[in-house]
């Protein structure tokens, strides 16, 4: 099957000659890095319109990279507040224990 280009749904033209000028369109990017879907290099130029799919995949990907640091956080968190209130409770207990001893051990005052 035949692949055409079709034109800017702007109406505009990415890079164009006008008086022996090069003119580019202020949405033409270049971006350089790896492919979020093949991991392949890019160094490519593009109008920044069509670049949006391909950055939205990418911007996906590093939001469920995000998630999952938070996440795993929010566990240890958890874990660690769980250690801090069994030492709280057992220093209760044995602060309660220690009332109950000075309770029924009256001191002598001399």
């Amino acid at each position: 099957m035949e692949e055409k280009v079709g034109e800017c749904p702007l109406g505009s033209q990415c890079i164009e000659s006008k008086d022996g000028v090069l003119v580019r369109c202020p949405w033409y990017t270049k971006i350089r890095g790896k492919d979020p879907q093949s991991d392949a290099e890019l160094d490519e130029s593009r109008c920044a319109i069509a670049w949006l799919p391909l950055l939205m995949i990418e911007h996906s990907l590093f939001e469920r990279q995000t998630g999952s640091a938070v996440e795993s956080f929010r566990n240890e968190m958890v874990t660690q507040n769980e250690k801090l209130l069994d030492v709280a409770r057992q220093e209760r207990l044995k602060q309660d224990s220690e009332e109950d001893d000075d309770k029924n051990n009256p001191k002598v005052i001399e």
